[in-house]
Order: C-alpha cells, then sequence, then structure tokens
C-alpha cells in the first residue's frame, strides 16, 4: 500500500490474498494476453441530482444494462466499463440474485453507480457483507481518510474469485475523491461524500471517477513512484461530463502523452441527449452535445507512416463507428466514437505482452457496434450508419441555415463530396481541393480538435463546414466560366471524384471524359502559391512535370480580381508547344516566363 497526503494506492491482489482470496489476473492486467476484448456503453439517460444524489427514474435504462451485461456473458467479453452514475443499486443487486450473471473468471466490470445516500450505501453494504456467496473487500469504506456527506458516488469492481476450490462474486467500491466544480453547491460539492483509495489492478490499471482526473495528488511522477508498470500502463476514465475536452479533465492524459513510454487511457462517457437537471433549480436542464468517448494510445516510436499506410483498419474501424485520428507529436493513437447511444466490442492490445511468437503489438480493432432496440429489449449488432456529408447537414438544427443553403446550392456535377458515404475520400476531396482546409486529415491537435471536419461535431466544425462550403462554391463557379487557355481541355463535360494517387499519376478530384486532373481554390496569391508548393511534394513526390500535366490551383489576382492560376503556363505560339503526354490538361502548354 502506498501512501500520498490525502490517496492511497492500493494493490488489489495484495487485499485479496490477506483475506484468503484467490484470484486469476483478468484479460486485460494479464502479460501473458496479447489483447483483450473490451465492451464499453455510451448510453443516454434523464438524470435528476441532489445534495441527496444523483439518479436516474426511467426503469427502462436498468433494463438497457441488465441487457448489456448479459450480452458481455454471451461474449465473453474480457472487460466491461459503464460511464459514471451508471448503474442503480437494484442492478446490482440483481447481479448478485443470480449466478447466471456473473462475470466468468478472469473478466472485469467496471460499474460506476449513481449516486446513493449515505444510509442507503451503509446499508447496502451491510447486506452484501451477510451474503456468504459475495466477499465484499470494504478497504475504500473503511479508511479514515472517508469524508462522509449526503451522498455516495462509488464504482464497484465486479469479478470471479476463489475460496478453496468454490466460486465467490467479489465486489470492490472505489470512491470518487474530487467533486466535480459545482458553483452553486447543488450536487457533488455540498453534497457528495470523498474517498482517499484508488485500487491498482497487477500494478498496470486503475480507474478515475471523472473529477478524480483533476485530483491534484495524482500525477504521472505519483504513479510511477507507486510502484506501476508505467509501459503499458491503462487508466480507465467513465465520466457524466458535458466538457470532456476541457484541459481540466485532460491534465493526466496529457502527462501520459507527453511520457516516452507506451501506454492506454480509456474514457466513457454518455451520449449526446443526456440531460441533467435539479427539483432544487428552476433554469434549463444541462444537456450533454458532445460525448468524445476515446481511446487514447500511446505509442514509444513515431507512427505517423504506418497511420497513413493503414487506411484498411481506419475504415474497418469507422463501419463500427470507431473514427481515428494522431497526436503526431505526441506520437499517441485517438479513437473516439460519435455522440449517439451505443455500445462498442473493441480488441485492445496489451502493451506489455511477453508471450513467445510475438511479431508486433496488434492495432485497436472495432469489432461490433451495438444498439439497444426498444422492441426486444435487447442490445443488437448493427452496422453504425453510413452518412453523407449532406445527411449530417440536414439532421443539424435550422440554426444553421447557411450550411442547409450552401450545401443544397451545390447540383451535379458537383455533388461528390457531399453524397459519398466514403468520409475518408470526402475529407481528402477537400484538402486537396481547398487550400483552407486542413492538409493533412489524420490528425488531431494539441487541443483535442479534428483537422478533419465532416464530421460537425462541435460548433468549431460547423463553422468551419460554412466557410469551406462558400470556398467550394466559389471553385464550382471558375469550373464553369471561362478558364485560362491552358485549362481548356477542363472545360469537357466534368465532375468530382476522388480517386488516390498512382504511379506516374497524382490523386484525382476532376474527371473529364478523357483524363483527370487535380483542380483547387485559393483565396489569395500566396495562399495559391503556397499549396502548389504543398501538392508539388506530396501528391507529385517533387515531380514538376507531374505538377504541369495534372495540378491547377486557382485563385483571383488582387488587382481587377482576375482569375489566375499557378503553375503558370501559356500556349502563346511564341512559347511553342510543349510535348504533349497522356493526360497532360495543358494540351501541351508549356511553363510560361511570367
Amino acid at each position: 500500500m502506498g501512501k500520498m497526503d490525502n490517496l492511497e494506492f492500493v494493490d488489489l491482489r495484495e487485499e485479496l490474498e490477506k483475506n484468503h482470496i484467490a484470484w486469476d489476473s483478468p484479460a486485460c492486467c494479464s502479460s501473458k494476453e496479447s489483447s483483450y476484448s473490451l465492451l464499453r456503453a455510451q448510453m443516454q439517460g434523464t438524470f435528476q441530482f441532489s445534495r441527496e444524489g444523483v439518479w436516474i427514474k426511467d426503469s427502462e435504462h436498468d433494463k438497457k444494462c441488465l441487457s448489456l451485461l448479459h450480452l458481455a456473458k454471451q461474449k465473453s467479453c474480457d472487460l466491461v466499463l459503464f460511464p459514471e452514475y451508471c448503474i442503480s443499486d437494484q442492478v446490482l443487486w440483481d447481479i448478485v440474485s443470480d449466478e447466471a450473471l456473473w462475470p466468468e473468471n478472469r473478466k472485469l466490470w467496471v460499474l460506476p453507480c449513481q449516486g446513493m445516500t449515505k444510509d442507503q450505501f451503509q446499508a447496502f453494504i451491510e447486506n452484501l457483507s451477510k451474503n456468504n456467496r459475495v466477499f465484499l473487500l470494504d478497504t475504500a469504506c473503511t479508511s479514515r481518510r472517508v469524508t462522509f456527506n449526503h451522498f455516495v458516488t462509488v464504482l464497484f469492481y465486479c469479478f470471479l474469485g476463489y475460496q478453496g476450490d468454490a466460486s465467490i462474486l467479489c465486489l470492490v467500491p472505489q470512491l470518487k475523491t474530487q467533486p466535480m466544480g459545482d458553483q452553486d453547491c447543488l450536487c457533488e460539492q455540498a453534497g457528495m461524500a470523498t474517498g482517499s483509495v484508488v485500487f491498482t489492478l497487477e500494478q498496470r490499471l486503475l480507474t478515475l471517477l471523472c473529477a478524480d482526473s483533476m485530483n491534484n495528488e495524482l500525477t504521472w511522477q505519483r504513479l510511477q513512484e507507486e510502484g506501476l508498470l508505467m509501459s503499458g500502463l491503462t487508466i480507465l476514465h467513465p465520466q457524466l461530463n458535458g466538457h470532456p475536452k476541457d484541459q481540466v479533465f485532460s491534465r493526466l492524459r496529457w502527462e501520459l502523452f507527453e511520457r516516452g513510454t507506451p501506454g492506454v487511457y480509456i474514457t466513457c462517457n454518455w451520449a449526446a441527449g443526456t440531460t441533467l437537471s435539479s427539483p432544487e433549480c428552476q433554469e434549463a436542464a444541462k444537456t450533454i452535445d458532445l460525448s468524445w468517448s476515446c481511446l487514447y494510445r500511446k505509442h514509444a516510436d513515431d507512427i505517423f507512416e504506418k497511420w497513413e499506410r493503414n487506411y484498411s483498419l481506419r475504415r474497418n474501424n469507422e463501419a463500427h463507428g470507431l473514427f481515428g485520428a494522431i497526436m503526431k507529436p505526441k506520437r499517441t493513437e485517438v479513437w473516439f466514437s460519435l455522440s449517439h447511444e451505443e455500445a462498442l466490442e473493441l480488441r485492445i492490445p496489451n502493451l506489455d505482452f511477453n508471450g513467445y511468437g510475438k511479431l508486433s503489438v496488434p492495432d485497436i480493432h472495432a469489432q461490433a457496434h451495438l444498439c439497444y432496440d426498444q422492441g426486444t429489449r435487447n442490445w443488437v449488432e448493427q452496422a453504425a450508419k453510413s452518412e453523407t456529408l449532406q445527411q449530417r447537414i440536414d439532421r443539424m438544427s435550422q440554426e444553421h441555415l447557411y450550411l442547409h443553403q450552401n450545401s443544397r446550392a451545390i447540383d451535379n456535377p458537383y455533388r461528390f463530396p457531399l453524397d459519398t458515404t466514403e468520409r475518408w475520400e470526402a475529407d481528402r476531396f477537400f484538402a486537396l481541393a481547398l487550400e483552407a482546409s486542413p492538409n493533412n486529415i489524420l490528425e488531431i491537435d494539441e487541443k483535442e480538435n479534428l483537422s478533419a471536419w465532416t464530421l460537425l461535431l462541435n460548433e468549431g466544425e460547423q463553422e468551419t463546414a460554412g466557410i469551406l462550403l462558400e470556398q467550394l462554391l466559389s471553385l464550382i463557379d471558375i469550373l464553369q466560366g471561362e478558364l485560362p487557355p491552358q485549362c481548356a481541355p477542363l472545360k469537357a463535360p466534368h465532375s468530382f471524384c476522388y480517386q488516390s494517387a498512382q504511379p506516374g499519376r497524382p490523386s484525382i478530384n476532376l474527371q473529364t471524359k478523357e483524363q483527370g486532373a487535380l483542380v483547387a481554390y485559393a483565396q489569395t496569391t500566396p495562399q495559391a502559391q503556397q499549396h502548389v508548393k504543398f501538392l508539388r511534394e506530396t501528391e507529385c513526390c517533387g515531380d514538376e512535370d507531374l505538377l504541369r500535366q495534372f495540378v491547377r490551383v486557382f485563385y483571383y489576382e488582387p488587382r481587377g480580381h482576375k482569375l489566375a492560376c499557378v503553375p503558370m503556363l501559356s500556349t502563346e505560339i511564341t512559347q511553342g508547344r510543349g510535348t504533349i503526354m497522356k493526360g497532360d490538361i495543358t494540351d501541351g502548354g508549356s511553363e510560361s516566363d511570367a
């Protein structure tokens, strides 16, 4: 047991052994397993809160939780994770009462409970202690540093242990150590009990309940001092959080990103549409708009090239509702879910695998996307909905009328980036076609904002969409108007598309009957020149001939608003004719002296 000023790190195995409980390491904590399966729930709920607790009144919610646990048993999931304040005391009793619902050996369930009153919690603990088929490890509840108040926020680790040859259900409560900010003192700051114990599992896994991540005593340095396995550490972070990207919550994972050792940080939040209201407050209910349930995987080495090549992994994961990007400077993968109610079955690598025959550390794989069926009251596998950009825009409120207007103003043959269900191809199209569109669609910045914007996850991405669709309309107007002579072949019937680069040819985003081209729009001369430079290096591998053959970046000159394009070419007779090459959109025009 390691101690901090007010916080204790407790080795779970040591505590079990003290109580003569045998425990086989869960797959998610075992160096003998190369990977493990995770079932993560992102549920929607209607909460009420006060100084007396946090609860969900909808009776259907318990059915959802139990149905998902039955499915976890059926699928033999190694780790099950629910968001904060999810599990009622009734669900816990249902688990205790039904041996068929107990997790199997080497499985671990992380069950964050709804806020119980102090009396309710203590009665619950006392009743569990009297059940001879249940072992309750109450270390976290009896610590002298527990500050009891009106209600208790607690998670239960739930797993199978053994007393001799007899199996026994083990329940290990861990109290929240840090209240959430609450300026009106209507809930956690005024009423929540706080604990002092954080359990560590096999020195490689721990769980933080939402605001626990803000506890100043929880630092990367202190975790090292407590003897945790820093290479391959897994941190679980269930939340009820309307601002999951806020830096006060991300501090600890940023410390992970800054280190050179690999690790996994898994967050689990509530779905969009989840509301929180207080009977004591007349204000409108608070609503979660962005879930941002993520898996952060820190690598020891640079991963950009592998990530850029691994399109099949990203495409497969997106088909199951898991989207990916990288923090290139931090060597960190970020896999995130959309904000719908869903559950994902995932396969996660054990980063400290010591088994024989290891060739490489496996990737994070999404294996199933699950939705709750109201008719059957079961979670069923469904392919993640393949939406077009236009469909995502259409789902938005009329507050974003300009988005609706701009998108619907785009007609055939220019509908491709709005109507394709291949989101990655749409992102690639915009990255090529618009200088103002982020060039590297695979990245996420230090504030966890995506370079790609077409998912329209938040207000920032929606504002970007409005700006870039206006620029796309400008490019369309150019293509429909009078083009410079060297671009004459582009006047033929054409359409927007995306074709990835091939040997001897860059990526293509405009197709005519005879050939393809890479066309783009920039707002200023310097921006046009910069974009051409970027396309020369990334799409043409520095080959000037390929650049001249295929690439046209349009812009308007500041004086006279005259249309121009780069690279500059001329078809004047005094220039002679260049060699006509197959696919040459200049029709043999040569580089201008201008």
